[in-house]
């Protein structure tokens, strides 16, 4: 699991899979009617209103490498169609998954895959990812929830939804306050 994590992290395919334009059109042609029902948040940053003097500006960003846990190749399929529509790179994981993700990788897509099914202790001690989706069954989901919290740092979310792409970024809010509020006191009211 570490190694496929590796593989993306950093990696100028996934930088640029980020940054791509086309993301939609070529998963819909990589995934048909999978890729052509997932909604593509981001784009541009959204004016917010703000007092005046204050400019906010609201955007969605890439969580970055995201494990979809399946648990089978359809469900990973799907759960990667989300997170790449986003602009997310991908570590698939889930039987079957191998020949799909070569094909995904040929035509640009940042997708890794790992045959089979994660254990739970493996999410405690990999790196270098931001998010884990899975449709397990509870008691597994329980065990990579179980796994998640007892990691050092960052709280990783454990995405269980099957089409929720607002789960799969991060909102980032940049506020600029140009008013003279704060300043000098009596620089404002010589103004006056």
């Amino acid at each position: 699991l570490q190694s496929a994590i590796d593989q993306l992290n950093n990696s100028v395919q996934a930088k640029a899979w980020a940054e791509d334009t086309e993301r939609h059109s070529k998963l819909i042609g990589l995934l048909g009617d999978i890729g052509a029902e997932i909604s593509v948040l981001g784009g541009d940053a959204e004016a917010m209103p703000g007092p005046t003097g204050e400019l906010n500006l609201l955007s969605d960003m890439a969580r970055g490498v995201v494990l979809c846990l399946g648990p089978d190749k359809d469900t990973a399929l799907q759960q990667a169609a989300v997170a790449l529509a986003q602009g997310n790179a991908v570590v698939l994981v889930a039987p079957g998954v191998e020949s799909w993700a070569r094909n995904a990788g040929e035509v640009g897509l940042p997708v890794v895959a790992v045959e089979g099914l994660v254990v739970p202790s493996a999410l405690s001690a990999a790196e270098g990812f931001a998010a884990v989706t899975s449709q397990a069954d509870s008691s597994t989901l329980r065990d990579y929830r179980q796994a998640l919290a007892v990691r050092d740092g960052v709280l990783l979310p454990l995405i269980t939804e099957v089409n929720a792409p607002e789960r799969f970024v991060m909102e980032r809010h940049l506020c600029v306050d140009t008013t003279a509020a704060g300043g000098n006191a009596s620089l404002i009211a010589a103004s006056e």
